[in-house]
């Protein structure tokens, strides 16, 4: 069984539900010091109302030196214009595009906290969503 096609699909809003940031040492002293692994995870759940799902993204960010590290939890919500079917949270919408719509939000919190931290202003690499759909 196909899911239905969802020919209006809006990104309704998003939230920041958790958030730690730790520094170590300062991340001036060492250029080693800014290469970051990077650790997305996604999961996808229907609202309650049906018309609309939730992709949760859960980044970690850690440096090579391991002084220092972020892990955030975000919920991003979109809405659709029909009734969402489970099967639609296997699509490549869900998997690929609703993460690829989101991440640049997330990319620029990070920049933004980090520059107002007090550090260099940490700018995360784009990412083809489209080329590696399993990031971990």
């Amino acid at each position: 069984m196909n899911p239905t096609i969802q020919n209006q699909i809006k990104l309704e809003g998003y939230i920041l539900k958790k958030a730690n940031w730790n520094l170590i040492t300062d991340l001036h002293k060492n250029s080693d010091s800014r290469d970051f692994d990077i650790n997305l995870v996604f999961e996808n759940s229907i609202r309650t109302d049906g018309n609309g799902f939730v992709t949760e993204i859960n980044l970690n960010l850690i440096n090579k030196t391991k002084s220092f590290e972020i892990s955030l939890l975000f919920d991003f919500t979109f809405e659709t214009q029909n009734v969402i079917e489970p099967e639609f949270l296997n699509s490549n919408f869900c998997k690929i595009n609703a993460p690829a719509i989101a991440f640049p939000m997330i990319r620029a919190f990070i920049t933004t906290m980090s520059a107002n931290a007090g550090i260099p202003a940490i700018i995360l690499p784009s990412i083809n969503f489209a080329a590696s759909p399993q990031i971990d």
